[in-house]
């Protein structure tokens, strides 16, 4: 099971399925400045940015949540 945790400066993203891992890896291709690379193949950490990130970003959430039930 996905699990996103919020902390003070963006989330982490854990135990993706590849589904969760292919919209992920979308995101960071979009938002390169906002993902820190990762050697963990089901782990990433994407920081909070401006407004309009942030709004991408909750919806790669709610994606990344709604594809792993």
């Amino acid at each position: 099971m996905a699990n996103v945790t919020k902390t003070s400066s963006g989330y982490i993203f854990e135990r993706l399925n590849a589904a969760g891992m292919k919209l992920v890896n979308e995101f960071q291709r979009q938002h390169p400045r906002l993902c820190e690379p990762s050697s963990e193949p089901t782990f990433r950490f994407i920081r909070c940015g401006t407004a309009e990130d942030n709004h991408a970003l909750g919806e790669l959430i709610a994606e990344v949540r709604a594809n792993d039930k």
